[in-house]
């Protein structure tokens, strides 16, 4: 029987979307200062799992004669989703979410001093390991929408060489990050934070564009 079910399975949607064939891509780090050139730079990082949010219809109760007719209304975005990295050992793409979350917040310098802060990577343009800089810059944003950015997470076929689908969350922004906890009792185990954002709306596609930059390798 469960043959069966596997070649009708097989006959009637392919391989199917698996959970571990997907790719996450932030296109730009947030801010438009002339004095750190932030749109030119990308975030290298490892993407542990990712989500596809879903969508609601709401309704609106509508009373005829006594009963309750339920009419449709607005559709609603979760308006928040959430992506989980794997820590690396310097924790610097989750000291950039960090520094990008405080760029928003103008009125309180918190632990952040200055641009002296990470001084030391200045000349080479870190961006990442120049922490209280990466906040200046976007602190230095003309708008809030310069700094958000945009987030793709794209389902893969089964042999990783192309794109089937593509979510595209538009005006996104870092609102929370996890709290990491260490402990000996696993050695060898590598820990994870999770960052949720907040994002405007999403398109769902189907890309013209599959090709997926990874694929060829192996």
């Amino acid at each position: 029987m469960s043959k069966k079910l596997q070649t009708l399975i097989q006959n009637t949607i392919g391989d199917g979307a698996r959970a571990a064939k997907y790719m996450m891509s932030i296109d730009r780090l947030p801010g438009n200062s002339s004095t750190w050139p932030v749109q030119s730079k990308s975030l290298t990082i490892m993407c542990k799992g990712a989500i596809f949010p879903g969508k609601n219809l709401t309704t609106i109760t509508y009373l005829y004669k006594g009963r309750n007719i339920v009419i449709p209304s607005h559709v609603k975005y979760n308006q928040t989703f959430e992506l989980t990295f794997y820590l690396n050992e310097s924790h610097n793409a989750r000291i950039a979410f960090s520094d990008w979350m405080q760029g928003f917040d103008q009125s309180y310098e918190s632990y952040y001093t200055g641009t002296n802060v990470g001084a030391a990577n200045s000349a080479s343009k870190d961006i990442i390991n120049s922490g209280s800089s990466f906040t200046e810059n976007v602190r230095d944003a003309k708008t809030d929408l310069d700094r958000m950015t945009s987030i793709k997470v794209a389902q893969l076929n089964f042999d990783n060489t192309k794109k089937t689908a593509e979510y595209i969350f538009h005006n996104c922004y870092p609102t929370a990050i996890s709290d990491i906890t260490t402990d000996a009792s696993s050695v060898g185990a590598i820990l994870e934070y999770t960052v949720t954002f907040a994002y405007s709306h999403m398109l769902v596609l189907n890309p013209s564009d599959t090709s997926y930059p990874f694929g060829t390798l192996q």
